[in-house]
């Protein structure tokens, strides 16, 4: 569907449409790891552009690499609930959960779109009764690439702890978990080290599991030369490679042109919905803009995709949150243009952006991210 785009060049109102679409992309490597009940998946897969299934999710988004990694044996649903044949519709509070790098995700499957290198993990997510996640991958780390046969080596293990009130992911060090392959095993201890050594020359590969939790994704070793004297001093755990700090920070979004509190005459009703975002690091993968109106008690929100005004959800309650955003771009300088001047009512205009680092910003601030104004 398009969108009506406004733009002032040499004092000359100009429209411009545009389609509200992600560009198509090059393909993009990335792994993908399936933890179900009764099926599990451990992948590398090159995603392709394009779009597929009944949601239209673009084929270089997380859903896109979930795609390829089961050959389309999914829903290839937005909200995912079924994959190979295994189904999790929160029945007993269990769902399909989605975690990438390391960290639960803050978007859904289709609006993830991969980097890269990539992680991507889905697996089964079981609730408490007072809605609380209690299902925690294991993340293994600190193998070496290469390690002579009986050389003791140590690594780490740890439980990736989140909640649904803070978009962080936090490493926890974790005891008893079980740290195989090789012929080998270990179990760590408090500190979630485990020491182990693999006497046989070889390719493998090295899993930490432990009850109740997600085992970590598979670390390659190569057991290679000559055999380490007897004795030998466990080689430390490797330190990770140090990158760029991840972009955990949300985009500014900032509404211009209309004044917080501003009454317009009937009739008068502003047509232009403008925002200003400011430059992020991790680039904008998306500007939202969400409009509603309260008419003495009937209740609409501007819908981007017909261009009209549509009772809200929920049986037509009050209330911003009952209305929809409608994406209008990816660009720091926003300008849409309503197809008529708005007329009577109160209104509640948002803005969010959202950085390819899948932060936004879900605060709502009068007279910055959120204006209200009245027309008549």
């Amino acid at each position: 569907m398009t969108h009506r785009l406004a733009g002032l060049q040499a004092g000359v109102l100009a429209l411009f449409v545009a389609l509200a679409v992600v560009p198509a992309a090059a393909a993009t490597t990335a792994s993908v790891r399936i933890a179900g009940d009764a099926v599990g998946v451990e992948t590398t897969v090159d995603t392709t552009p394009g779009t597929f299934g009944p949601d239209s999710c673009p084929g270089h988004s997380a859903a896109g690499a979930i795609d390829k990694a089961v050959n389309a044996n999914w829903d290839r649903m937005k909200f995912v609930s079924t994959i190979l044949g295994e189904s999790h519709t929160y029945t007993n509070n269990d769902y399909w959960n989605f975690f990438v790098n390391d960290a639960n995700s803050a978007v859904g499957v289709c609006d993830h779109i991969v980097s890269p290198g990539d992680r991507i993990l889905m697996f089964v997510q079981r609730d408490s009764a007072a809605f609380a996640p209690t299902v925690f991958p294991l993340a293994l780390s600190g193998a070496p690439s290469t390690v002579a046969p009986g050389q003791p080596f140590t690594v780490v293990v740890r439980e990736l702890r989140f909640d649904y009130v803070s978009p962080a992911t936090t490493p926890v060090p974790v005891a008893g978990a079980t740290v195989s392959g090789g012929g080998a095993s270990a179990q760590t201890d408090a500190a979630g080290m485990a020491t182990l050594s693999i006497a046989a020359p070889g390719s493998f590969t090295l899993r930490a599991a432990r009850s109740n939790n997600v085992p970590s994704a598979a670390a390659a070793v190569t057991v290679t030369g000559a055999p380490a004297p007897p004795g030998s001093p466990p080689v430390p755990p490797v330190p990770p490679a140090l990158g760029p700090a991840p972009d955990r920070s949300a985009p500014g979004a900032t509404i211009v042109g209309i004044a917080e509190g501003r009454r317009f005459a009937r009739g008068a009703g502003p047509r232009r919905l403008r925002a200003r975002v400011a430059p992020d690091p991790s680039g904008l993968r998306a500007v939202k803009l969400r409009l509603t109106r309260n008419d003495r008690g009937r209740c609409t929100y501007f819908s981007g995709k017909s261009e009209r005004f549509r009772r809200n959800e929920r049986g037509g309650r009050c209330g911003a949150v009952n209305g929809h955003w409608f994406t209008v771009g990816s660009s720091t300088e926003v300008d849409y243009l309503l197809p008529s001047r708005l007329p009577r009512g109160r209104y509640v205009l948002d803005v969010k952006a959202t950085d390819k680092a899948d932060n936004d910003d879900g605060a709502r601030r009068r007279g910055s991210n959120r204006i209200v104004f009245h027309v008549g």
